[in-house]
């Protein structure tokens, strides 16, 4: 059984501060597919797909913020690096919402690679990898994060179509507005009607 991940739709929106920005979240939840059991042309391997982020960090901030993770201890953290765009992918783990420097920015490069998967059509990522890099430069350090996996896309049966709902144009609201309204017509038509009319012109004494 080789493991499978899908792509879930799902897009979440995040209460943040002015500081923070806000934070939009694409995950795949995992799944287990037997590929042997699926013929070779009922899928096409699309190929291998990535996607990187890069932030440039305060080597203090950085080293600061490890120690609090490698820790142990439970943690809220609170640091706004640059670079910080505030989209975050998850790959077979739920949202998260509280991350340090080094998962934000792997969780922005997991995003870029859900974003390819999804405007390439993909119905799953097989082999997903993970990379992260470190470079110090002074009082800086340089933290990339790179993110790849094999992106497929399972045929469908011919002779299928998908079926959409029909939803409702007009809602409740507008409804009962046009219910209200009704009444009045009715009534200023029967006004007209019952109105007396005009006076005949007097005849004239030729």
């Amino acid at each position: 059984m080789k493991k499978l991940f899908t792509l879930c739709a799902a897009v979440l929106t995040l209460a943040a501060c002015s500081t923070v920005p806000p934070a939009e979240n694409l995950t795949m939840q995992e799944a287990e597919l037997n590929l042997s059991s699926l013929k070779r042309d009922e899928y096409v391997i699309l190929g291998r797909i990535a996607g990187e982020a890069t932030a440039t960090i305060s080597s203090a901030t950085l080293k600061s913020d490890i120690k609090k993770r490698t820790s142990g201890e439970p943690t809220a953290y609170s640091t706004v690096f640059p670079g910080d765009s505030g989209h975050y992918g998850f790959v077979g783990t739920k949202a998260a919402t509280n991350m340090g420097i080094t998962e934000k920015i792997t969780a922005m490069a997991t995003y870029n690679m859900l974003n390819t998967a999804k405007f390439n059509d993909a119905d799953a990522v097989l082999y997903v990898t993970r990379q992260l890099q470190v470079t110090e430069r002074g009082s800086k350090s340089v933290v990339t994060a790179k993110v790849s996996g094999v992106a497929i896309q399972l045929k469908a049966d011919e002779g299928v179509e998908i079926k959409y709902p029909v939803l409702k144009t007009n809602s409740k609201a507008e409804d009962e507005e046009a219910t209200e309204a009704e009444p009045e017509t009715e009534e200023a038509e029967s006004s007209e009607e019952n109105a007396p009319d005009a006076e005949a012109p007097a005849p004239s004494d030729e």
